[in-house]
């Protein structure tokens, strides 16, 4: 790193971390008015009942929960698709990524096609989400990509086998929690 030159570091509008702070979790979706929640993960976080703690604080809010639990590492085309098939089905209107990057990333993705429709891959590049994204409260598990702060989202595009990028101040997370 050149300290000669300048850099600049954005953040998102709130971030929210410390011992306790994913007990928030239904307060913060509750501050978006939100009735329903789609929380976006993947497998590992069932057996070990972190799902089911994030689901008690949104019924404790008044939030009804739903689980989309099918991202692996490195989200796909098909697994944003099933995403939104189901936060359409349950009638959501507010995304939780929870997990590593890859889950936050699935859940961005998931929350520019809430608002904007067509395929993630019609958002590649940058700046061509116009819309503002679905409300989206991030709960990073690791420490690595970065996504709850970012403004971009990496997905694989399962039909020609590449990794594309979604870039747009748009779909930066609001809000942000720690894992209990």
């Amino acid at each position: 790193m050149d300290f000669l030159r300048t850099y600049q570091v954005r953040f998102p509008r709130g971030v929210t971390f410390g011992l306790g702070t994913s007990e928030r979790t239904g307060e913060i979706a509750r501050g978006y008015g939100a009735k329903k929640a789609l929380i976006v993960t993947d497998r590992t976080f069932g057996p070990v009942g972190i799902i089911e703690k994030i689901s008690q604080f949104l019924t404790r809010a008044g939030v009804e929960p739903a689980v989309y639990d099918g991202v692996i590492t490195e989200p796909t085309t098909q697994q944003v698709q099933e995403g939104i098939e189901i936060y359409k089905k349950k009638s959501c209107d507010l995304l939780i990524g929870l997990g590593g990057g890859s889950c936050i990333d699935a859940a961005k993705a998931i929350a520019v096609l809430a608002t904007s429709g067509g395929r993630i891959q019609d958002y590649e590049g940058r700046g061509k989400v116009q819309k503002p994204k679905a409300p989206l409260i991030a709960i990073p598990t690791t420490a690595g990509t970065g996504s709850e702060v970012s403004w971009s989202c990496v997905i694989t595009d399962t039909e020609r086998k590449v990794k594309f990028i979604v870039h747009s101040p748009q779909i930066i997370p609001r809000r942000l929690s720690r894992t209990p």
